[in-house]
């Protein structure tokens, strides 16, 4: 929408069928081909393409399916955010199209049809307010009287090329951390923000809002509020997408978790909010879901589904999924704390349950590994680590006696980003099969040519928790492993004989 914007490309909405690599996340005969980009690194970015432009129509369904009993349909129509610098209008008698560029046809044809909300939320039939003059300040959350008292307290650039202004909030800095899965609107504090400003106030047309948290909103000002399609990208990953009419999100929105991958799909409530009972969470595979009652984006009484038909035509992102009537399980949000591991210990996640198996690891020594039950590729996410939370200051080996009780003690416990204050734990009681299985990523053995390394991700039931990932394609019946990335000058024995002989 704005220039400079290296995010804002279809890539983004393709979420759905294009993982980060630009390859096909769904494994059951969805194909996608991305056309060569024509766009120079020197140019900027949002150039008008279209969606056939960069992205051959694509509607995959399973022939797996006819007339599905319990089928739940998601859609959500986002074609109009396609449009690079321009935003088009269709109806039975003409065609329309604005260049966001020339401030006097957006106030032209603002005047003439309201093609604005006409073509950005043409699902949407709430009529937006009369048209009021909204100072950038007042985007911060501050008074003009609190303004008239300090207005040193903004920086205001110089206008671009394109008449962009950025308007940054003094003494507040972005520290990266997203931890609001699904949500439309950061309740982080406003950094800054980029828009077009003149004498009475900032101009209706694209605005984009940067959050101290490092998550970024993109959108159309009209009539002094948020009304048009959103996007919510962090670290350049697109993590909402859908419609909003006076600021509040309207019909079906989809939220994405950048860091594994899943997709948060399903009608919003009046508040904007992912609650309902027929939302659904999309596993990173976009077959295995959990659909049900959710509740803020938190997921309350949901069962095991399958995506039955996914589609990306035109824009147009649609989603079906079927309940898996064999399995009468229940799943609800249920993170671990300090010091307990969540509720149903023997309750598998059904993602992980489709990938992997235990059994006894083929390296002298292991114990026991995890194992492929089918052939995946690079950036598969294979199994998840949940644990108990440790503070991250914590030293719980301060009982044991000698190097190898120290080691052990420490063996199964993994440190989560370095924004977070916690480490996930494995401790004795929890280790065996018999005693605890619901999540099975603890049991991965170490090599110094791993096949996986450890990543993050947000799931459903447990939250923020660590996965172990492929690097590379790996067949059926190989064994995982990870690079436990130990420092050589503290370390178990074992680990360091091996690195000596590799």
């Amino acid at each position: 929408l704005i220039e400079n914007n290296n995010d804002m490309t279809l890539e983004g909405l393709g979420i759905v069928l294009i993982n980060q690599q630009n390859k096909v996340i769904s494994n059951h005969s969805n194909h996608v081909h991305k056309k060569e980009s024509n766009l120079d690194d020197d140019k900027p970015l949002l150039e008008e393409h279209s969606v056939a432009e960069q992205y051959e129509e694509v509607e995959t369904n399973s022939d797996n399916y006819d007339q599905p009993h319990g089928i739940q349909e998601h859609k959500i129509d986002l074609e109009s955010i396609a449009h690079g610098k321009s935003l088009e209008s269709k109806d039975d008698t003409k065609q329309s199209k604005i260049d966001l560029s020339d401030e006097s046809q957006i106030k032209a044809n603002n005047d003439d049809n309201d093609m604005m909300t006409d073509s950005c939320c043409n699902t949407v039939t709430d009529k937006v307010k009369e048209f009021r003059a909204v100072s950038f300040y007042s985007l911060f959350s501050v008074s003009d009287f609190d303004y008239c008292q300090n207005e040193d307290m903004f920086l205001v650039s110089e206008p671009d090329d394109h008449g962009v202004i950025t308007v940054t909030k003094k003494k507040t800095w972005i520290w990266e951390k997203f931890s609001e899965f699904g949500r439309f609107k950061s309740k982080a504090v406003l950094h800054h923000i980029k828009a077009r400003l003149d004498n009475t106030g900032v101009v209706d047309g694209p605005i984009e809002f940067y959050y101290t948290d490092g998550t970024c909103l993109l959108s159309l000002l009209r009539h002094g509020g948020i009304t048009g399609p959103a996007l919510r990208y962090f670290k350049g990953e697109l993590i909402w997408a859908g419609e909003v009419v006076e600021g509040v999100p309207q019909g079906v929105c989809v939220a994405r978790e950048p860091e594994g991958g899943g997709l948060l799909v399903g009608k919003v409530d009046d508040n904007g909010e992912h609650t309902g009972d027929d939302i659904t969470y999309i596993y990173p595979d976009m077959m295995t879901a959990l659909t049900g009652r959710f509740d803020n984006c938190m997921m309350q009484q949901a069962r095991l589904a399958k995506v039955s038909s996914l589609s990306f035509i035109s824009g147009r992102i649609e989603v079906k999924v079927e309940l898996v009537e064999e399995s009468s399980a229940v799943f609800s949000y249920n993170p671990s704390n300090y010091t307990s591991i969540g509720a149903d210990p023997h309750l598998r996640d059904p993602y992980e349950e489709t990938l992997v198996e235990v059994r006894e690891s083929e390296m002298e020594g292991g114990g026991e590994g995890i194992f492929a039950t089918k052939n995946v590729e690079e950036g598969t996410v294979m199994c998840m680590f949940n644990g108990i939370k440790v503070d991250i200051i914590s030293n719980i080996a301060k009982n044991c006696v000698t190097e190898e009780e120290i080691y052990d003690r420490l063996s199964y416990n993994i440190h989560m980003p370095g924004d977070e204050n916690f480490f996930l734990d494995i401790p004795p009681g929890y280790r065996k099969l018999a005693e605890y299985s619901a999540s099975l990523g603890h049991k991965v053995n170490h090599s110094f040519t791993p096949n996986c390394e450890f990543s993050t991700i947000y799931n459903p039931r447990w939250g923020r928790i660590r996965t172990v990932r492929a690097v590379n394609s790996i067949r059926q019946g190989e064994e995982v492993f990870v690079d436990y990335g130990y420092d050589l000058v503290r370390c178990p024995e074992w680990y360091r004989m091996l690195h000596q002989q590799s």
